[in-house]
């Protein structure tokens, strides 16, 4: 497994799936935010001045906001077409 892309290097509008974290002692907070590996992500805006991220959630309408050092504790893997 590749890891080396996180979430805060996906680009708006990129989807992805969440294959690990960078720490082994992952903080509580994500898994309650439905982080988990195997889950598919899509980066729908990135906040100015290197903001929060918004990101959607499969089989969620509802957006969640990411701080950019959470967003580069989870590794992904980009979709590809």
């Amino acid at each position: 497994m590749a890891q080396g892309f996180t979430i805060n290097q996906l680009e708006v509008g990129q989807d992805a799936r969440i294959v690990g974290y960078k720490l082994e002692e992952v903080p509580i907070k994500l898994y309650e935010m439905g982080l988990l590996p195997g889950t598919r992500v899509k980066v729908k805006q990135q906040l100015p001045m290197h903001g929060p991220l918004r990101l959607q959630l499969e089989n969620n309408p509802n957006c969640i906001a990411l701080r950019v050092a959470e967003a580069d504790m989870i590794f992904v893997q980009p979709d590809t077409l």
